[in-house]
């Protein structure tokens, strides 16, 4: 086989990710080499995230590249025809990260303090707990929101702890924060590759790649997203959904809370984990007969 051809966009977090697929594939003696695609610098924030996909998926459609790799937390669509999500690697830990001066915990700080998240979900959770502090949505990546706090702009900066290490910025970590406090949005600390769905070789391939548990945990987070809200949509929404398997269950979770973070709708199920899609579509019906429509229409 030749090389093959992986798709990234030339940031620092999209290269990560690609790099770590390609020392993967270099462990089961597979030589592979990046192919980059040009980025419209036009848009920002989540739109900007929405034309990455747009744009890998194009490349694999042309073939100019043989596969590309998400962080599946930012890809909140089905692929488009003809491509396919063959693998999930191992999911990396989902848990958010906080960031702050003198390394205070949540908790401890200071009322009005300021706090930088990038999302409506960060924002609601944050009131949610401490509705004194000042909650601040910046729509830009890791080092933009790093160096905004280094300026003294904000307090604290929450982040996920996955983003953290994978950007190599461990030494900044002042508090992991837990699961109970701070679901994780879906599809955190997952990486999935996309090939053509005809390409039987490719797919096999990548296969080889893909961790089980790590996949159906991920499809049944989008099955409930996509239950909820629906494919593709570039907006924000404060929306926690976590699945977990634990020997042949899976457990799938979803949060649903008010912009301001003084109501939420909460939920879960527990199936067969081979059942795993069918357990996300089911708790995204469960959440919507509770009343959550309004908070998804903010």
């Amino acid at each position: 086989m030749t090389k093959i051809k992986i798709g990234t966009i030339h940031t620092k977090a999209s290269l990560k990710q690609a790099e770590y697929v390609k020392t993967c594939l270099a462990d089961l003696g597979i030589k592979s080499e990046f192919v980059w695609v040009e980025e419209d610098k036009n848009n920002h924030g989540l739109q900007r995230k929405h034309a990455y996909n747009e744009t890998l998926e194009d490349y694999l459609l042309t073939k100019k590249a043989d596969c590309v790799v998400h962080n599946m937390k930012h890809f909140l669509k089905h692929p488009a025809e003809g491509l396919v999500i063959t693998a999930i690697l191992k999911r990396h830990d989902v848990r958010e990260a906080l960031i702050s001066k003198e390394h205070q915990s949540f908790l401890s700080l200071p009322p009005h303090a300021k706090i930088a998240v990038n999302g409506a979900r960060r924002k609601a959770q944050v009131l949610s707990i401490r509705s004194d502090l000042d909650v601040m949505v910046i729509h830009e990546g890791l080092d933009e929101r790093l160096h905004m706090f280094n300026q003294g702009k904000y307090d604290a900066v929450m982040v996920s702890l996955y983003g953290l290490k994978k950007m190599g910025y461990d030494d900044r970590l002042s508090q992991v924060l837990s699961i109970d406090m701070f679901p994780p949005p879906i599809s955190q600390g997952a990486l999935g590759i996309e090939v053509r769905n005809n390409d039987t070789e490719m797919i096999a391939l990548m296969n080889s790649l893909n961790d089980r548990d790590s996949f159906m945990e991920v499809e049944a987070e989008r099955a409930c997203f996509f239950t909820l809200i629906g494919d593709g949509v570039p907006r924000d929404f404060p929306v926690s959904i976590y699945a977990k398997v634990i020997d042949a269950k899976i457990t799938v979770k979803c949060v649903v809370w008010s912009l301001d973070g003084s109501k939420k709708i909460f939920d879960h199920v527990i199936f067969n984990k081979e059942e795993f899609l069918t357990a996300g579509k089911t708790l995204g019906d469960v959440i919507l007969n509770q009343g959550a429509a309004p908070f998804l229409k903010s």
